[in-house]
């Protein structure tokens, strides 16, 4: 791709970012260059020429990507509800964490970029992940398991070893600053694999 072509690629992909409210033009230049640099390696990845990348947008335009669906009943994400045309693209816009899309400090999560991409259904809220028809959608990661509830850390860790004990499990160890308790942790590897045993 010589310098003309890339500028070419570069105004495709941000008139595009802009059109889809994944950036505002009047953003800060390491922000639109940390989105551009995601979209850049996914295209060159996806061995995408900018003929691809024009019928692509065309085609997130009139809704032909991404059935949302997804997101009410699951699934595989690639194999049932990702055009097959565009899911080599889609894999590679979905491995970015770009900078651009999170908060000052931090990167996206991962799929964030590839739905913003590649559905005009789905927007970027201002707290949160996703906004898909009126409604705020938190992704987390295949491996990550998190719980969100209206109840304290310390109340949560007291039931969950009061289901313990009820059902004979043992809880794990846990460490809070240099103290060790009981408690119910699945979020990492180590507590995975014991919880797995019990």
């Amino acid at each position: 791709m010589n310098k003309e072509d890339l500028e070419e690629l570069k105004g495709i992909l941000l008139n595009h970012c802009y059109n889809m409210s994944i950036l505002k033009k009047n953003a800060f230049e390491k922000k639109k260059e940390s989105i551009l640099d995601s979209l850049l390696i996914s295209v060159i990845r996806a061995n995408l020429s900018i003929e691809d990348i024009k019928e692509c947008i065309k085609e997130v335009n009139e809704n032909k990507i991404v059935n949302v669906e997804f997101f009410d009943n699951g699934g595989n994400l690639f194999k049932d509800y990702i055009k097959p045309k565009w899911v080599t693209f889609a894999k590679e816009l979905f491995r970015q964490r770009s900078g651009g899309l999170g908060t000052p400090n931090s990167a996206s999560g991962e799929g964030e970029l590839m739905f913003l991409f590649l559905s005009n259904k789905i927007k970027k809220p201002t707290k949160g992940d996703l906004l898909i028809n009126g409604e705020i959608v938190e992704l987390k990661g295949e491996k990550d398991i998190r719980v969100f509830a209206e109840i304290r850390g310390n109340d949560f860790r007291k039931k969950t070893l009061e289901i313990c004990k009820k059902f004979n499990l043992n809880p794990n160890k846990a460490k809070i600053s240099k103290k060790e308790i009981y408690a119910v942790e699945i979020e990492k590897p180590q507590h995975l694999i014991y919880w797995e045993k019990e």
